[in-house]
């Protein structure tokens, strides 16, 4: 079964935000923000890259959630 954690969108006003723990496929801190990387999004040319987003929590506290 799936197990999700709620976030807070940090480019989004803070909005709630629902992530499924089995896709996350890195954490970083960058300057302001902890981002999460999610699962593989395709663009056009046929090339993958991570889906990113950036959350109000610290990189601390969303580590505490997913371990």
């Amino acid at each position: 079964m799936a197990r999700f954690v709620e976030l807070h969108d940090s480019v989004n006003n803070g909005k709630p935000i629902l992530i499924n723990v089995d896709w996350i496929a890195s954490i970083s801190v960058s300057s302001e923000h902890t981002v999460i990387h999610i699962g593989v999004k395709s663009d056009r040319n046929g090339g993958s890259c991570l889906y990113s987003i950036s959350v109000k929590e610290s990189y601390y506290a969303v580590k505490e959630m997913i371990v």
